[in-house]
C-alpha cells in the first residue's frame, strides 16, 4: 500500500494533481449517479471527487483516483456554524468526478490555486441514489466540512457502510449490554441471539462488549474466549475501534460479574 501511495504521488506531480491519502475537505451530495466518470458503477456508497484529485479531465475517461476507497467525516456545516452535529462517518468508493467548470465554488481547486471557496484542497460529492449521502449528512444539512482517510478496498464496495464514530459505538455498546444484563438477571437460563444484518460482525462486538463489562474479561481473554467456543469474532478488529471501544465499555457500564457458564451463551456452534 505505501509504494502504491507513492506512486499515485508521482504520477499526481507529473500531471499536476493533487492526490493525497488523507487531508481536510468539503462535502456536497448529488443524484444522478448511473454514468460515472470512472466508466463502471458501484454498489456500495460512492462519491464524486474534485477534478484536481481525480486525475483525469473531463471528456478524456477515468481518473487514477477511480476505485479508491475513503473514509469520510463531517465535522462542520460552513452554513451553519453553531450546528454541533451529530456526525457521522461512512466509507465510500470514488467511481465519479466533480468538474470545475460549473462547480467552482467547490470543485474549482486549480493547480495554481489549490483551495476552494471553504478552504478545501479536496471536495467529495456523496452520491444519492446509492445511499451515501442519506447515511452521511444530518437532517436538514446538505453541505459540510471535514475530513478524509484513505481506506481498503475491503470496507469499499458491496462492503461499505456506516462506520459509527467513537461516541455512537459506546451509546450503542452500553445499550446492549443493559439488554443483556436485564435478561439474563430476569432468568439465568434466557439466551440472548444476537445477529448482525449486515454481515459486518458487530454482533460479535456486542457479545466482546459484554464479556468484559460484566464478566471481568480483558480484550485478549474475551477473545481467547470466543474462539473456545468456536464463535466467528471478527469484531471490528481491523477497523479503528474495536479494542479501545471494548476496554472504554468497561468505563461506562458497571456490571455484575458473572462466570462463563451463565452468560446465557450457548457453547455449540450449529
Amino acid at each position: 500500500m505505501r509504494s502504491f501511495i507513492i506512486l499515485l504521488s508521482i504520477v499526481a506531480a507529473v500531471h499536476g494533481w493533487v492526490q493525497q491519502p488523507s487531508g481536510s475537505t468539503s462535502f456536497t451530495q448529488y443524484s444522478g449517479c448511473g454514468s460515472p466518470a470512472c466508466g463502471i458503477s458501484a454498489s456500495g456508497y460512492t462519491a464524486a471527487i474534485n477534478q484536481l484529485a481525480f486525475g483525469s479531465s473531463p471528456g478524456l475517461g477515468a481518473g487514477d483516483a477511480c476505485g479508491r476507497c475513503f473514509q469520510l467525516t463531517g465535522t462542520a456545516d460552513p452554513y451553519s456554524p453553531s450546528f454541533t452535529g451529530p456526525f457521522k462517518s461512512i466509507v465510500v468508493k470514488v467511481t465519479d468526478m466533480c468538474p470545475a467548470a460549473g462547480n467552482q465554488q467547490w470543485c474549482g481547486q486549480t493547480s495554481s490555486n489549490t483551495l476552494n471557496s471553504f478552504g478545501k484542497e479536496f471536495h467529495f460529492d456523496i452520491c444519492e441514489d446509492t445511499g451515501g449521502a442519506g447515511a452521511f449528512f444530518p437532517s436538514g444539512h446538505t453541505a459540510l466540512t471535514g475530513t478524509f482517510t484513505e481506506a481498503s478496498l475491503r470496507r469499499c464496495g458491496r462492503e461499505a457502510s456506516v462506520v459509527e464514530t467513537k461516541e455512537a459505538l459506546y451509546e450503542s455498546l452500553h445499550t446492549t449490554t443493559e439488554f443483556l444484563k436485564a435478561a439474563l438477571e430476569e432468568n439465568e437460563s434466557n439466551v440472548v441471539l444476537v445477529h448482525c444484518f449486515q454481515g459486518v460482525s458487530r454482533s460479535a462486538t456486542v457479545v466482546c462488549a459484554y464479556l468484559i463489562s460484566n464478566v471481568g474479561m480483558t480484550a485478549m481473554e474475551k477473545q481467547l474466549y470466543l474462539y473456545a467456543m468456536r464463535l466467528r469474532d471478527n469484531a471490528l478488529l481491523s477497523s479503528t475501534v474495536d479494542a479501545e471501544a471494548m476496554e472504554e465499555n468497561t468505563k461506562v457500564v458497571d456490571g455484575t460479574q458473572r462466570t462463563p457458564v451463565s452468560l446465557g451463551i450457548s457453547s455449540e456452534y450449529p
